[in-house]
C-alpha cells in the first residue's frame, strides 16, 4: 500500500511562496520585475507519496509550500488549524505532520542544493540557487557563474570607479529625463522580491512615460523599477565603489530600450538596458522625500510581501537636486544578479543621494531573506563585490569633476612635471 499525503491551502492549490498579494500581475514573471514568480506550481494539490518524501519530485513545491505558509501566516488547510500550520494543528503546536515534513525538508537542505531546488523559484531556500554570502557563502556571488554562465562574462557589473583612470568624452551632456516631475497616474507597489526591496508601478502602462534618452545613451529607455543594495550595521553596501571605497547604499533605476519589445528580447542586447545608479550617504537629517517608502518597509518585511503605497510621488524627488545630475560615469556591463545579462547601458552619478540614519537603518533591520529552514534571516549586505574591469573603459561626462589630476589617462600626467623642467633649465646656468 502506498502512504500518499496531500497537501493544500484552504481545499486549494498548493500557494506560490509569498504570493498573498499580485502574485499573476505582470511584474511578477520576470526577475527583473519582481522575483520571477514561476507558472509551473503544482494543481490543484500536492500528492506526495510519503516514500519518496525526502526525494521524490514534488519535494520542491512540498517545502516550498511549508515556506510560504510560515512566512504568510496561513491558516491550517482543515480551518481548524493554528496560524502558520499546514496541516491540521494540535492544541500545542502545528502537529507531527508539520514536524515530520519540516525534518524532512531540512535534511533534504542539509544533503545538497540539487536535494529539493532545480530553478524553480527565487523564494525557495538559497540552498541551489544563488544567494548572497550574507545568506550563505556556498551560493554567494563567487557561485553565481556555476549556477549562470554568463555570470563570469568579461563585462561583469558592478565595478570600481578609479576616477584617475577616467577617460573623459565630450559627448557625455545632460541626461533628458522625462515624466520624472510628474507623478505618475496609480500607485507605486513596495515589493520584497527575496533579494532586495523593489519600486515599481502597478501599471504597466503607467511607466510607458517615465523616459531617459541623451547623454550619449543609445537609444530611448523606459522605466521599469528601481530598487537598493545596502550593507550592515557594520560595513556599507553599495554595489559600485568610488577609488575603492564602499558608499552606505545603491539604487538602481532600470530601464529598457522602447525599441524591445520585451525584458528577453532586451536581454539579448548590448543596449537593451539601461540603468542609473546612486550612491547614498548619511546625513545628520532626515531626507523627507523617502518618507514613503522608509514607512512601506515594515508592509513588505518578508519574501514576497507586496504593497501598494499610499501617497504617490515624482521620481525626481528620489535624485539628487537637478543641477547635480550632469556629472556622472558611462561604462557597459551587466545586470548584478544572475543571470548577469550583459546588456546594460550603466550610468553611475557622482553626487550621492542623502539619507537620515534611522532611515538607513529601517533598510537594514526591517526586512529578511526568504525562510530558510527555521532561520529568519535580515536582508542584509545585499550586494555583488566589484568585478573585473578587464579590457573595458569607464568614461566620465563633461560635467563630472576631476581627482588626481587629468582624467585622459597616464601619459597626460606626465606632461606638467616634464614642462617644469623645461622651464627652470632656461633659468640654470649653462655648463
Amino acid at each position: 500500500m502506498s502512504w500518499v499525503w496531500t497537501v493544500g491551502l484552504h481545499g486549494t492549490a498548493c500557494p506560490s511562496p509569498g504570493g498573498n498579494h499580485h502574485a499573476q500581475s505582470r511584474e511578477m514573471q520576470d526577475p527583473l520585475l519582481a522575483g520571477e514568480f514561476p507558472k509551473d506550481r503544482p494543481s490543484p494539490a500536492c500528492t506526495v507519496p510519503l516514500p519518496v518524501l525526502l526525494w521524490g519530485w514534488c519535494l520542491p513545491y512540498h517545502c516550498e509550500t511549508l515556506d510560504a505558509v510560515r512566512q504568510a501566516g496561513a491558516l491550517s488547510s482543515t480551518g481548524g488549524g493554528r496560524q502558520g500550520c499546514l496541516y491540521p494543528a494540535g492544541p500545542s503546536g502545528c502537529g507531527w505532520h508539520e514536524s515530520v515534513a519540516r525534518l524532512a525538508c531540512s535534511l533534504a537542505r542539509w544533503h545538497g542544493p540539487s536535494a529539493i531546488s532545480g530553478d524553480r523559484s527565487p523564494f525557495l531556500s538559497p540552498a541551489g540557487q544563488w544567494c548572497y554570502d550574507s545568506q550563505d557563502p556556498q551560493c554567494g556571488p563567487s557561485h553565481w557563474k556555476e549556477l549562470k554562465a554568463t555570470c563570469g562574462g568579461d563585462k561583469q557589473s558592478p565595478v570600481n570607479i578609479d576616477r584617475r583612470r577616467l577617460q573623459r568624452d565630450g559627448g557625455l551632456g545632460d541626461i533628458l529625463f522625462e515624466g520624472y516631475d510628474q507623478a505618475p497616474p496609480g500607485k507605486w507597489r513596495l515589493t520584497n522580491n527575496g533579494h532586495t526591496v523593489m519600486l515599481s508601478l502597478a501599471s504597466e502602462s503607467a511607466s510607458e512615460h517615465i523616459t531617459i534618452s541623451g547623454g550619449g545613451l543609445p537609444g530611448r529607455y523606459r522605466a521599469i523599477q528601481l530598487h537598493f543594495h545596502w550593507g550592515s550595521p557594520a560595513r556599507n553596501g553599495s554595489e559600485h565603489t568610488l577609488d575603492g571605497r564602499q558608499l552606505p547604499m545603491e539604487m538602481h533605476i532600470v530601464h529598457m530600450n522602447v525599441k524591445y519589445q520585451t525584458l528577453a528580447e532586451a536581454k539579448g542586447h548590448p543596449n537593451g538596458l539601461a540603468v542609473l545608479g546612486f550612491f547614498f550617504q548619511v546625513s545628520e537629517t532626515t531626507n523627507t522625500n523617502y518618507n514613503t517608502i522608509v514607512a512601506g518597509l515594515r508592509n513588505v518585511s518578508h519574501a514576497g510581501d507586496s504593497v501598494d503605497l499610499a501617497s504617490t510621488f515624482r521620481l525626481s524627488t528620489l535624485l539628487p537636486r537637478a543641477g547635480r545630475l550632469s556629472g556622472y560615469y558611462r561604462y557597459q556591463g551587466s545586470l548584478t544578479t544572475p543571470d548577469c545579462s550583459e546588456a546594460v547601458v550603466w550610468t553611475v552619478f557622482e553626487e550621492p543621494v542623502e539619507i537620515g540614519q534611522e532611515q538607513l537603518k529601517a533598510f537594514v533591520s526591517t526586512l529578511h531573506f526568504p525562510l530558510e529552514g527555521s532561520m529568519l534571516l535580515k536582508m542584509i549586505n545585499n550586494f555583488r563585490p566589484p568585478q573585473p574591469l578587464r579590457r573595458r573603459k569607464i568614461f566620465a561626462s563633461r560635467g563630472a569633476t576631476a581627482r588626481g589630476g587629468s582624467l585622459h589617462g597616464g601619459h597626460h600626467q606626465l606632461l606638467s612635471p616634464l614642462l617644469l623642467l623645461a622651464l627652470l633649465s632656461l633659468f640654470l646656468p649653462a655648463p
